[in-house]
């Protein structure tokens, strides 16, 4: 009897382990971001076709976003942004708009993100681009929230 009951006790003592650790890693994960830009950013700094934007954030549905810089190859462009507000929810727009210099306009179509408790960091891939654009603005509006900003995409950051 006193047998079974130290097995009962210790395969107890056994769960409440795996709970809380896995509790723990439930709190945690929304204070960490899972995906990191910054490799694919220094390599294309190294290729000399990111272009970094030094831009201020702007407030869309709530919720403030900034661009943070463009990958341009003269095939694709890459835009990355950042979004922030305190929630467990998306804090970038679902899709932008870009606008070159000739006035021609893309959509994204498609792209990524990674999202904690505090901010959003993505990016939107636009394939088959022209090359030789000269600048952007990246851009959407909805229901009479906008936000709009401008890039050059000239000399690149070889830093």
């Amino acid at each position: 009897m006193r047998k079974k009951i130290l097995t009962i006790l210790r395969f107890s003592e056994w769960t409440l382990l795996i709970l809380f650790t896995g509790f723990g890693v439930l709190i945690s994960l929304p204070f960490s971001d899972t995906f990191n830009f910054e490799k694919d950013i220094r390599q294309a700094k190294r290729e000399g076709v990111y272009f970094d934007a030094d831009t201020h954030f702007q407030t869309y549905f709530n919720i403030s976003v900034r661009l943070d810089g463009v990958v341009y190859d003269q095939k694709e462009i890459l835009v990355y942004m950042t979004g922030k507000q305190l929630g467990p929810y998306a804090k970038l727009p679902n899709k932008i708009l870009v606008t070159t210099d000739t006035g021609a306009t893309f959509e994204s179509m498609g792209g990524g993100s990674t999202t904690n408790a505090f901010r959003s960091r993505g990016y939107f891939h636009l394939k088959v681009v022209p090359p030789g654009i000269k600048s952007i603005t990246v851009h959407n509006e909805a229901f009479s929230e906008s936000f709009s900003f401008n890039i050059a995409l000239q000399g690149g950051d070889p830093s």
